[in-house]
Order: C-alpha cells, then sequence, then structure tokens
C-alpha cells in the first residue's frame, strides 16, 4: 500500500550530491561554423557534498505546501554522522509526525541512524527501492540547480565552488514553485486526488 500525505504530517524526501569543479554542460550557444567549449579552469578532485530535503505537508486548507532544506561540506564525504545531525537540524525546525523518505544507501540504514529512530517516536521512515531516483524529489533539487543555475559554470577555485552551491541552493529554497516542481516531477504520489 502507497503511503499517502495526511494532515499535520510532514514528508521530508532525503538525498545527497556531490558538486564538483567540473560543469554539467546544458544547451550551448556558438558562433555558426564553430563549436562551443567549456573548459575547466584546472583539474581539481575536490567536492561539495550536499545534503538535502524537500519537505511536504498540507496546510490548514488541505493545500499541498513544500519547503527545501540543504547542509554543504566542503572536502567531506556524506556519513551517517553528517545525515543524524541534518535531521536533528530539520527536526527542530519542523513540527508535528516526520516520515523520511529515502534510499538504501548505507549512510541512511547505519546503526547511528536506527538509534537516532528510536529516540524520537514522532519520525518514522520509508525506504524506496535501490537505483530509483525519479522516486525522490530531492533529485529535482539537484537537477535544477546543476543544470539550470550552475550548468555551464567552472568555478575559478574551490572557494567560488563553494559559494556558487550555497548561492544556487539558498536562491531555490526561496522559489516554492520550484519546490512543487520537485515533487511534481518524480514519480512520487503522497497527495490524495
Amino acid at each position: 500500500a502507497q503511503k499517502k500525505l495526511s494532515n499535520g504530517e510532514t514528508i521530508l524526501c532525503v538525498d545527497e550530491s556531490p558538486y564538483r569543479h567540473v560543469p554539467v554542460t546544458t544547451q550551448r550557444w556558438a558562433k555558426e561554423g564553430s563549436y562551443p567549449t567549456i573548459s575547466p579552469v584546472r583539474s581539481d578532485w575536490r567536492k561539495v557534498s550536499a545534503i538535502g530535503a524537500v519537505a511536504l505537508w498540507l496546510d490548514e486548507t488541505d493545500t499541498p505546501q513544500t519547503k527545501v532544506f540543504f547542509r554543504l561540506h566542503p572536502d567531506e564525504n556524506v556519513t551517517s554522522n553528517l545525515i543524524r545531525d541534518f535531521l536533528h537540524q530539520v527536526r527542530l525546525q519542523v513540527d508535528g509526525q516526520m516520515t523520511i523518505l529515502w534510499d538504501r544507501a548505507s549512510v541512511h540504514t547505519a546503526n547511528r541512524i536506527e538509534r537516532f529512530f528510536d529516540r524520537y517516536d514522532r519520525l518514522d521512515e520509508i525506504r524506496l527501492p535501490t537505483a530509483c531516483p525519479e522516486l525522490n524529489p530531492c533529485e529535482g533539487v539537484w537537477d535544477w540547480s546543476k543544470l539550470n543555475d550552475m550548468g555551464n559554470v567552472t568555478p575559478q577555485d574551490f572557494e567560488e565552488l563553494i559559494s556558487r552551491t550555497r548561492s544556487s541552493l539558498t536562491k531555490l529554497q526561496h522559489r516554492d514553485h520550484i519546490h512543487r516542481w520537485c515533487y511534481h516531477q518524480s514519480e512520487l504520489d503522497l497527495i490524495e486526488s
């Protein structure tokens, strides 16, 4: 049976993604007869790991509402400690029952995460099938940020990569129509028709 969103409950769709110096190429333009090129400033394998979530809940009139949360971790791999800290941060900002929807990555199934869920009665989780990004609206956050906001952009240095990533995701937090697009472009159906 598929879960449906109920009043007083927030579904938190969580995911992680790396941001790197190598630009994501999107549509490119060049003078007729020439081929557009985008060249990275230098080979740099440093990354900014991002943990993000799209929150979905119903307001008093049963209208779906959304909000985006994120945390950046320059030069770090995402660990279960970072995931737990992120969930704790979001838990303090969201009232009522909260259901975490995420994939079966090892950082989500670690003992530390299980103990975190055991501590809080108002937290529950739904684990998505492996390799099904189309079910997680948070994938839309990464798509929008990397393709629309940072597409064809090559940061000059690591500090600029951090700054552009933070700027892109902060801008997205203030664009409700993009949050809704992230939910609607996913194949997730949480709202009663």
